[in-house]
């Protein structure tokens, strides 16, 4: 039970039934994964049978599955019905952009595009992070999704959560592109944008700690300002709810903080910003030394 990676198999296909997909659409993105694995079987010079695609997890309009092969494991998104096709290739793109500016964003290897008969899914490929914790919360509470040994949320201590909230600011301020003014936008810090990798809650919970082991892993939108006009936008909204429990859809007013339940204090947003800035300055000094 120690090397589960994530949810058990059978709740693959309830999930695409709380998605309001049909069962249809559920069998036809089997078949489009069963594509994918002869696809890259082929490519790779493999036996057929040993490549497999393994669910694990979901995200509100994806499914993530792990792509297993004797020589490698990736991590695989596959869009749902439900997301508008070409949405995964546009957060490929960001994620491969911001990846530039902080190599803590995990970009894709590959999108692909593929069909079965009628229906078409896309799908990022992107480098898997071994028993990955993903931040959520669960009931009210903040916390880490753990998937072994068995798949389970664990709430995270007062002192945690506060510096996973002040990392989650900084590390949007240190992915922040000077050159083109451009911001990762409609982040969903209980959507399982974040992950911390496996280990860090042995760690002291320290902001160094957690700085070095947090990965941001979607990128679904981007908003162009300047620097000093997204740090307002991010005390504007980062002190606020701003998903109601019974919408994922809702309030798309906001642009940057689109799906949080648990508000950020003050302090939390502002030590953010100065572990951001910090963090974009040692970047900046580190360019300057290669150069």
């Amino acid at each position: 039970m120690g090397n589960n990676l994530g949810m058990e198999e059978y709740m693959e296909q309830m999930i695409f039934v709380l998605n309001q997909c049909e069962y249809v659409e559920y069998l036809c993105s089997k078949k489009v994964l069963e594509k994918l694995e002869i696809s890259f079987a082929k490519e790779n010079n493999l036996p057929r049978e040993k490549v497999k695609t393994q669910f694990i997890n979901y995200g509100n309009d994806l499914m993530v599955y792990v792509l297993k092969s004797p020589n490698t494991i990736q991590t695989v998104l596959m869009g749902l019905p439900t997301l508008e096709y070409g949405k995964l290739k546009k957060e490929a793109e960001l994620l491969y952009h911001f990846h530039q500016i902080d190599s803590s964003v995990i970009a894709p290897t590959e999108y692909r595009a593929m069909e079965a008969g009628r229906f078409k899914r896309e799908f990022i490929i992107t480098p898997y992070v071994y028993q990955a914790r993903c931040i959520s919360n669960y009931k009210g509470e903040f916390g880490l999704y753990i998937p072994e040994p068995q798949y389970r949320f664990a709430p995270t201590t007062k002192e945690q959560t506060s510096i996973i909230k002040t990392c989650i600011i900084a590390k949007l301020i240190s992915c922040f592109d000077l050159d083109n003014n451009m911001g990762i936008s409609k982040v969903e810090v209980i959507g399982g944008d974040f992950i911390l990798q496996k280990g860090w809650e042995k760690q002291e919970p320290t902001y160094e700690n957690t700085l070095n082991s947090l990965l941001l892993i979607s990128a679904r939108d981007s908003i162009h300002c300047s620097l000093e006009e997204y740090i307002d936008l991010i005390k504007k909204e980062f002190p606020l709810k701003t998903k109601h429990l019974d919408d994922y859809k809702a309030n798309n007013n906001y642009v940057l903080n689109t799906c949080c339940e648990i508000p950020f204090t003050e302090q939390e947003i502002c030590k953010g910003i100065e572990l951001g800035l910090e963090s974009k300055q040692q970047m900046q000094s580190s360019l300057i030394k290669s150069m």
